[in-house]
Formats: C-alpha cells, structure tokens, sequence
C-alpha cells in the first residue's frame, strides 16, 4: 500500500512540539507485520513525551502512541504463523540489548538500552503500524477493539501486582490514583 495517512508525531524535543501530520504509509521489512490500527489509548507517558519530560530514550521526529490493537494489513518477509486479518496486540518494547541481567532475567522492559514504541519507534497513533511479529498477541473474537487497546496498560498491572510484589487475599493494598492504571490495578488486586 503506497500512499499517506494521518498521525500525531512529536516533531522536536521540548515542550509541545507535536502536530498531526500526513506520513507516508510503513511497510514492513524483515519480520514485521503493518496493522491497520483499529484503537488506540493515550498513556500518561504519553503526556511526558507531549511535556518531553519521559525518562525513556525517545527521538524525534516519531509517531506517537504506544497501546492498541487492530488487524494485520500485510506480512512482511520471513514472518510465519501469522494471517493477514488476524486481530492482534502488541508489546511495546522494540528493542533491548539481550546481554544485561534485567534482559537475561527476562525482564527486557527495564533494559537499559530498551526502546519502545511512541518514544524512539514509530507509535499507534496512526492509522497503521508497523511492529515485529515476535512481539505479537492475538486478540480474541470477544474482546472489542476498545478494550483491546487496553491489554497494554492491564499487563502492566498484572506485572506488578502479582509477579513484582505478588500481593495475597489477606493483604492490604493501597492504590494511589483513580485513572485507568490505578481502576485496572484494583480490578487485578
């Protein structure tokens, strides 16, 4: 698919910074898939990108966005055991070293040298996408785009509640903020 499509691109570090854009349409190179972005959630590290105040390694210009879902457009070279059409979700995480000990413990989200999308890689604040097939999950039949969108953000609650500090019935436990991380984070605990 040649052509263009609209997106929300930082343009520059600093404050602001960020216009809606026509770009030209990805295609997927070597183990990649493109997918039609169907929905898509705003993350509060996505106002830091906005303020330019993220702690992650971020580079400009870049689509922004990183939580979503939709359905894949078009396979790249050497991808197997994915289907165009399909409906998928996708980790965030584009790259990290695979040598220090966070990546060998499998924790490659607090790689140092990760990069993720919407900060260094182009993000889902587009109309397509296009991410690593390794990094795909298929989303179910009965789960809507909408909900999907938020598998990201609920992972991230599942991570911490039950697997970081691994929180049990008889525990208290406070949660700290009434937005969609501290609702999902009182729904895992």
């Amino acid at each position: 698919m040649e052509g263009e499509m609209k997106a929300l691109v930082k343009m520059s570090r600093g404050d602001g910074n960020v216009e809606l854009r026509d770009v030209s349409v990805p295609e997927p190179g070597l183990g990649q898939v493109r997918i039609k972005v169907m929905a898509a959630g705003i993350c509060g590290s996505d106002l830091h990108v906005y303020h330019d105040t993220i702690k992650f390694h971020m580079k400009t210009p870049v689509i922004m966005g990183h939580e979503f879902c939709g359905i894949i457009d078009k396979l790249g070279p050497d991808v197997e055991d994915w289907k165009e059409g399909e409906r998928v979700t996708c980790e965030t995480t584009v790259f990290s070293c695979g040598k220090c000990l966070q990546c060998h413990l499998g924790n490659d989200n607090m790689c140092r040298e990760r990069r993720v999308l919407g900060f260094f890689y182009d993000g889902c604040f587009a109309e397509y996408i296009v991410v690593y097939a390794a990094r795909l999950h298929r989303l179910p039949e009965n789960i809507d785009f909408v909900t999907g969108a938020t598998c990201e953000p609920l992972a991230c609650c599942v991570h911490g509640l039950t697997e970081i500090i691994d929180i049990k019935p008889s525990n208290l436990v406070l949660i700290a903020g009434p937005g969609t991380i501290g609702l999902m984070a009182l729904q895992v605990a």
